[in-house]
């Protein structure tokens, strides 16, 4: 139960700033989801999608209600991974 606990509770304290890449996000998500998921009531793609919603950038919100809006019922969080290469290879294609 431990566990369970302090991994929501790590999930809760992710933070992301207004200059960073979104990147960032998913590699501290991916982290998270990789320690804990060993245990039985381990992170939930959901509860990973919350968080993504929670401290992304308004800019990011038109981009993140689309692809809620594309895939539906059958959203996962790999799909909110693909929306991150997408803006990762616009972002080196601007430099």
């Amino acid at each position: 139960m431990q566990l369970i606990v302090e991994g929501r509770f790590n999930l809760a304290s992710i933070r992301m700033g207004a200059d960073k890449n979104p990147s960032i996000l998913f590699f501290k998500l991916a982290t998270l989801y990789h320690a804990y998921s060993n245990i039985h009531h381990h992170l939930s793609d959901i509860g990973m999608i919350g968080v993504i919603f929670a401290i992304a950038m308004e800019k990011y919100s038109a981009t993140l209600n689309m692809t809620v809006d594309n895939q539906g019922a059958a959203l996962q969080l790999s799909h909110f991974q693909k929306w991150r290469q997408q803006r990762v290879k616009y972002l080196k294609e601007r430099e």
